[in-house]
């Protein structure tokens, strides 16, 4: 697994839709916005999903919390991040609101789909108090605040459409012990990157064949494999025998 931080020149929304941005499916999908071209490239990052066997781009740790958290649930079946949302649509709501039509496509952060069929669209934010109108962020720039309500009005009325839940999520409220101990086990996803006892049991973490508590403590790997070493060969073996 790999994580790259590359600032490149930002390309125009017409550009993006001619490369057919968010229309492929899969290994296929790229985001509207890549991490590289995102104007917080600080906290902007590529990140590799093994089990899409593609680059996901998150432009905020927080983004990046979630994908982890969504990443590792049974119930979500394929997650598309920096999802473009149709500007004529776009451009109605804001018609229908009286606000101010973009002059930029927008993009919703993620949109999961779920193996029931159903699906949520994601706003992905650092904390609550970026709904603090009294916050000291919005102390010099007020209508800061006002298009950050508009925004998000624009994109639950936009995905209520398209019969999709619209949350808002804060990073504040993840569990980013749970998220890391996920993004550790799953750079061992592949079986051909397991060398040893350690790595064997991140590769049973990743998969789920071994249950360990993810959410409480920072995992000590190499510990919990010398404790757990003929646990970890039992599993391993037979993970390997059922392999498709």
């Amino acid at each position: 697994m790999y994580e790259r931080r590359t600032h490149v020149r930002q390309k125009s929304d017409r550009k993006k839709l001619e490369e057919g941005r968010c229309l492929g499916e899969g290994r296929e999908y790229v985001g509207f916005l890549k991490a590289n071209e995102a104007k917080s490239i600080g906290t902007a990052s590529e990140i590799w999903d093994p089990i899409e066997k593609r680059t996901v781009d998150v432009l905020s740790q927080s983004e990046k919390t979630l994908f982890w958290c969504l990443r590792y649930s049974d119930r979500v079946a394929e997650i598309r991040e920096q999802m473009l949302m149709n500007a004529s649509i776009v451009e109605e709501i804001c018609r229908c609101r009286g606000f101010r039509i973009p002059t930029n496509i927008l993009s919703t952060d993620f949109l999961v789909t779920h193996t029931d069929g159903t699906s949520v669209a994601y706003s992905v934010k650092a904390d609550r108090d970026e709904f603090n109108r009294d916050s000291d962020r919005y102390r010099l720039y007020p209508n800061h605040y006002n298009k950050l309500l508009t925004r998000q009005t624009i994109e639950c009325d936009y995905w209520k459409r398209h019969g999709t839940d619209f949350r808002i999520i804060f990073g504040s409220d993840l569990n980013k012990v749970y998220a890391r101990n996920i993004e550790i086990c799953m750079g061992w996803y592949d079986r051909c990157y397991v060398t040893d006892t350690e790595s064997k049991l991140k590769y049973l973490l990743a998969h789920k064949w071994i249950d360990l508590p993810m959410d409480t403590e920072p995992l000590r790997f190499a510990r919990l494999a010398q404790m757990m070493k003929d646990e970890i060969e039992e599993k391993y073996k037979e993970a390997g025998l059922c392999r498709n």
